[in-house]
């Protein structure tokens, strides 16, 4: 009796891992969409490895994924690789030209990388879709003084004061110390 129990105990246990090695086989992988929410979790939460990698994850299944292709030029441009975060905007940007957002976030990525003439064609193409963007304008002053064109920074940082009053944009200038170093103040 003791016998047939092991063989009984034995059998069960062998038909329970089958069958959860088959579950497994067939449990079906996290859709994009899935991987878009925990990718950004886990960005915010401040694992940008496992972002990324998620991310990548997402839009290799979904190389349309803009949710995906956002997150993970947020996560490379949070680790300050500015390359890659430039080319998943740009990937973006591909996919939905007509975003003024979408250039703009490219754009920021390109100066970080230090790519200016590529980064001012950007913010440019910013505001043409956004024709009353301060940030744009100050992308723009942004890039003249990171070449130390003074004179066209003052220039530009002035046309954006001027055309509105966006307080975000405005703190990024006074948090660049703009007015002290172009004689704004």
């Amino acid at each position: 009796m003791r016998f047939s129990i092991m063989v009984c105990l034995s059998l069960l246990t062998l038909s329970t891992a089958a069958s959860l090695a088959q579950q497994k086989d067939t449990a079906k992988p996290p859709s994009s969409e899935e991987l878009d929410v925990r990718g950004m979790t886990q960005l915010t939460s401040g694992k940008l490895d496992e972002a990324i990698a998620t991310f990548l994850q997402a839009a290799k299944q979904n190389p349309k994924d803009l949710e995906a292709l956002l997150g993970l030029g947020q996560a490379y441009g949070e680790k300050r690789r500015f390359h890659e975060a430039a080319a998943a905007f740009r990937s973006v940007v591909a996919l939905n030209p007509n975003k003024g957002d979408f250039h703009f976030s490219l754009a920021g990525m390109l100066l970080e990388d230090n790519q200016f003439r590529d980064s001012k064609a950007e913010f440019e193409k910013a505001l043409a879709l956004d024709p009353v963007s301060v940030k744009c304008r100050v992308g723009i002053g942004n890039v003249f003084m990171r070449q130390k064109r003074y004179s066209e920074a003052r220039n530009a940082y002035q046309n954006a004061l001027g055309f509105g009053s966006d307080v975000s944009s405005l703190m990024q200038l006074w948090r660049t110390r703009i007015f002290n170093s172009t004689g704004l103040a």
